[in-house]
């Protein structure tokens, strides 16, 4: 299967045990989409079966 890590980004201000706040989600901290991103998963997402069982993706 395939998955995103994360789907919000971390807080502005960091985590708290570490203050981690990088923008790794399909979200960003007042929910607004990252258009590119999401587009690009749909488009990717609407072909993985065809791709994973075409005779080029089976060694």
């Amino acid at each position: 299967g395939c998955h995103w890590f994360q789907y919000i980004d971390e807080p502005i201000t960091g985590r708290t045990h570490d203050g981690e706040n990088y923008n790794i989600g399909f979200v960003d901290v007042t929910d607004t989409p990252y258009r590119e991103l999401v587009h690009s998963a749909r488009k990717v997402h609407s072909e993985v079966y065809n791709i994973r069982s075409s005779e080029s993706a089976n060694p």
